[in-house]
């Protein structure tokens, strides 16, 4: 079970849009929401609903239930704050959020699994 202590790695939600122009693709639209979580690797379960296609990194991030203040969606993207998860610019990595519950151990949190099929920031 988590407590305060094993929230210790910074997460932002964003929103992206469609790009303008002829070439295809997103950009970020606005930053939704921040707070502290325990993220790590994903488990095989969490690794099985993900797409079986494309997928070179994945995260699991648990973090406390906003209650209201932001609701997470598989449409919104995750930046793990931590300077394993920079690109070679230092950029953060975009994670596209897949499935997003409340934490069966505790209802006080909700987990997030995304992914990333390039290393790179949008």
């Amino acid at each position: 079970m988590s407590n305060a202590s094993d929230l210790n790695t910074r997460i932002q939600f964003f929103e992206y849009a469609p790009s303008e122009g002829p070439e295809p693709g997103e950009v970020e639209k606005r930053q939704l929401w921040e707070c502290w979580a325990e993220v790590y690797e994903p488990s095989m379960k969490d690794i099985e609903s993900l797409s079986t296609t494309n997928v070179l990194y994945s995260v699991t991030a648990r973090f406390r239930d906003p209650r209201g203040e932001y609701k997470p969606s598989n449409k919104h993207y995750l930046a793990v704050l931590d300077d394993a998860y920079q690109d070679d610019e230092g950029n953060y990595v975009r994670f596209n959020i897949k499935k997003m519950h409340p934490d069966v151990k505790n209802k006080r949190f909700i987990k997030v699994v995304a992914e990333a099929t390039e290393w790179a920031s949008k």
